[in-house]
Parts: structure tokens; sequence; C-alpha cells
């Protein structure tokens, strides 16, 4: 799942379909625990593989408040695209359009990392 990460509220914001298996779970708990994984590939002849693993303990909301969720958007698409603006147009084309589609926000309570060979 695509994510962006809001420096200042120190939140990951993703964006999913409005109905869904995924919702329902973070309807019933909202707590969550994510890991991330950074594969940097198995080390030939050294058996070692190098990764980056990341941690993420927090709460998962569903946004509904149209301001916010035009703000997560935008830092999921700032992390991903170069030049958002186009996407969003093309994609989010006026204000009722984000009722299409759901966006979440992770606040981080916890996070370890670690990496390694």
């Amino acid at each position: 799942m695509s994510c962006g990460y809001d420096q200042g509220k120190n939140c990951l914001y993703f964006h999913a379909a409005r109905t869904g298996l995924k919702l329902n779970f973070i309807r019933q708990n909202p707590s969550v625990c994510a890991t991330l994984i950074a594969d940097r590939g198995y080390l030939a002849d050294e058996c070692a593989h190098q990764y980056a693993s990341i941690v993420i303990r927090g709460k998962m909301t569903i946004i509904d408040d149209l301001v916010e969720k035009k703000h997560g958007l935008a830092i999921l698409l700032d992390h991903l695209e170069s030049n958002p603006a186009p996407i969003l147009a093309r994609n989010i084309p006026g204000d009722d359009t984000y009722g299409t589609i759901a966006v979440l926000r992770l606040d981080i309570a916890e996070l370890s990392a670690k990496q390694g060979q």
C-alpha cells in the first residue's frame, strides 16, 4: 500500500477503496502494527541478506473531514509524484470526488528500525 509521511503530524496517510475488509477491521479495532521492509538482496558467498526494516505501532483513523482528506492525499501524492498536480486534477476533479475514496491516517505511537546483512 502506498503511503506518505507527514513530518509535522508524525503520521502516515494512505488511500483505499471506501468499502472492504481492511476498513471493516479498522472500524472494529483501530490499533495497528505495520512492518515495512527494504529488501536489498542476498549477498552471494557471504550467506547474508541486506535489509532495512521498520515496525510501526499506532492508531489508524478513517478520515471523514474534507480538508484533512485533501491534505492526506496531497501528502501521499507529493511522496509518489514529482509533479502531483496533473494526477490530482485528472483523478480528483472536484470536491465531490473525495467521497469516492477512503483516506486513512496512521498516528505513529511507536517506531523501531534496524538494518543488517
